[in-house]
């Protein structure tokens, strides 16, 4: 008897161990090989290029939208929080790739004891201009799934406002890849819905985290924190369900600008919302020791700072334009700011004092990740990425090395054979 009980005493530690060395988070987004940006893909399923699996699809929203049910709107983090932080994508998943192929490297520096508090933020804008919008979403949903409590995923203007998904494309890649001809627009719907799961805002210490900035309350003359606004909101959030001064205050959150200049804040670009100089804002909350990092637009960055503003796309900023023309998709892009010379994340390090870290990514980064995925792609695709990459060197000498890869994903796929490509681009200072 007493030497069954030993064995059992032996295969219950047996058990626990092995939990225990399974549970150890070696890497939170399950990449067995770091080094190689393919498999930054989620490991449930293999990236759709060319259709789009709805059943899996619809299990992957459910599922997500079931972890974050009833959340708060308002994330707050541990001020000891390790925290990544991704500006607006707009569909440009070379470049998602390739920003969790940097966090898994950044998770790889951390202690074993850190790094469940190691969080990749994305602060929305997700969708739209650029081709892979789904792509993004559907893996970033499986993200949420894998990694929960590491994951945390904003809401952008573009999340929010779907007259935005009308005019800059994602309602029509919806319809290229799934929607054509379904009156109900299923896809669009289905993920139009999951947006509504997203929180607002987070919170490390005295940094916030938001897409747009501090909203501001015009008659008191004084910002709002957005914890007093949206701290007590559960997820999901309609829109048409909350009160006026509560859609007003999100709204800005949202989609409040910032500008240079003298002038302390005048009218934004959307009905009720600010744009504010960003010397005065800087100055504002410098003397109150809070820092903001958000994303909205292309600005810059410059030292000395309390608040920062970062565009993750590589293509910065590169629209495409989806039209729907008896049928067909045509195709503009806008090209105003050579790429490598804003940061497309930020490393923050709020305790035990504020530090923000800029990452920009080198171009063989992306080639690797374009590189990576290239099995996946069709011709136009490859079309599509490549004259991106185009478009983004006009101020920019192509490498030695782009231009290599640049001829072998054209053999390999054997783009010289596919449609003519599309007129060249000209510039626009369009920023919505």
């Amino acid at each position: 008897m007493k030497l069954l009980k030993i064995k059992l005493l032996i295969l219950i530690l047996a058990c626990f161990f092995s939990q225990a060395i399974a549970s150890a988070p070696q890497n939170l987004l399950q990449i067995t090989d770091t080094s190689v940006p393919s498999s930054v893909v989620p490991q449930r399923h293999s990236c759709l290029w060319n259709s789009v699996d709805f059943d899996f699809f619809m299990e992957t929203m459910s599922e997500s939208k079931d972890i974050l049910k009833g959340k708060s709107a308002f994330v707050e983090l541990d001020q000891n929080s390790h925290v990544m932080i991704v500006g607006d994508l707009h569909g440009d998943f070379i470049s998602f790739l390739a920003i969790v192929n940097q966090f898994n490297k950044f998770i790889g520096t951390l202690p074993e004891k850190d790094r469940k508090k190691a969080h990749l933020i994305f602060l929305g804008d997700l969708v739209d201009r650029g081709p892979n919008s789904i792509n993004i979403i559907r893996n970033i949903a499986q993200l949420i799934i894998e990694n929960p409590e590491n994951i945390i995923v904003l809401r952008g203007n573009h999340e929010w406002d779907s007259s935005l998904n009308e005019r800059y494309g994602f309602k029509a890649e919806c319809q290229a890849y799934y929607d054509a001809g379904k009156p109900d627009a299923p896809l669009y719907s289905l993920i139009e819905e999951f947006f509504q799961y997203l929180p607002i805002c987070a919170k490390i210490g005295n940094c916030y985290l938001m897409h747009g900035f501090v909203p501001h309350h015009e008659t008191k003359n004084e910002f709002i924190l957005p914890k007093k606004i949206i701290g007590e909101l559960k997820l999901p959030i309609d829109p048409r369900a909350l009160s006026p001064t509560q859609r007003n205050f999100i709204e800005q959150v949202l989609w409040n600008d910032l500008h240079e200049g003298a002038l302390r804040h005048k009218e934004g670009r959307f009905q009720g919302t600010f744009s504010f100089s960003e010397s005065y804002v800087n100055d504002f909350f410098r003397k109150r020791g809070i820092t903001i990092i958000r994303g909205h637009q292309i600005i810059a960055p410059e030292p000395d700072r309390n608040v920062f503003t970062i565009f993750s796309s590589y293509f910065n900023y590169q629209l495409e334009k989806f039209k729907e023309n008896d049928g067909r998709i045509s195709i503009k892009r806008y090209s105003t700011t050579p790429f490598f010379k804003t940061p497309i994340a930020y490393l923050a390090t709020i305790a035990p004092q504020n530090k923000v870290t800029p990452i920009h990514l080198e171009e063989f980064e992306l080639i690797e990740a374009l590189d990576g995925i290239s099995d996946y792609l069709n011709k136009r695709e490859v079309e599509r990425i490549l004259q991106a990459f185009c478009c983004a060197q006009e101020k920019y000498k192509p490498s030695e090395e782009f231009l290599i890869f640049r001829h072998k994903i054209e053999e390999k796929t054997k783009v010289a054979d596919s449609s003519p490509t599309e007129p060249v681009p000209t510039s626009s200072t369009d920023s919505e």
